[in-house]
């Protein structure tokens, strides 16, 4: 798929905002932030083809939907290993979050173009399924149950 810069200069408040620069970020590899920059603009297209939504709206969207609000830290005391839940700052929450969509929609099988895996992986996170979002469960789900050992939290 081609990308002109007139179509980056549709998007060009998303790209200079601190979750548009954050996301291209994480997602590049190598260095090569403009390519990272042209699978995020057609990401872009190809929600906007799908939806009827702006898609900015729906990346902002998958991404609140995937945010964790706690983490679990393994800490040892007396040789024992305790899961202690922790709350996580919104910088951090938001980088959490980025992350586990970026990771879970390269470890498809499918064979196609990342773009088309992380169209999917977003679509499914806006509409709270898919990898990430279970993965957001399952860390509020540990949390939830160790929460009892949240009295040893020195940090």
């Amino acid at each position: 798929m081609r990308v002109s810069q007139s179509n980056f200069n549709l998007y060009e408040e998303f790209f200079q905002s601190e979750l548009g620069k954050k996301f291209v970020n994480l997602l590049m590899v190598n260095g090569k932030k403009n390519m990272a920059k042209k699978i995020l603009l057609i990401c872009l297209f190809l929600i906007k083809s799908s939806e009827k939504n702006d898609p900015i709206i729906i990346l902002k969207n998958a991404i609140d939907n995937v945010t964790p609000g706690v983490d679990v830290r393994t800490i040892i005391i007396k040789r024992t290993k305790f899961q202690i839940p922790i709350p996580l700052k919104e910088k951090k929450r938001i980088s959490m979050g980025i992350k586990w969509i970026i990771e879970s929609s390269k470890k498809k099988k499918k064979k196609a173009p990342i773009y088309f895996k992380l169209v999917e992986e977003i679509l499914a996170a806006n509409s709270k399924q898919g990898v990430s979002f279970k993965k957001k469960k399952n860390i509020h789900y540990l949390a939830n149950s160790n929460r009892a050992f949240a009295h040893y939290r020195w940090f």
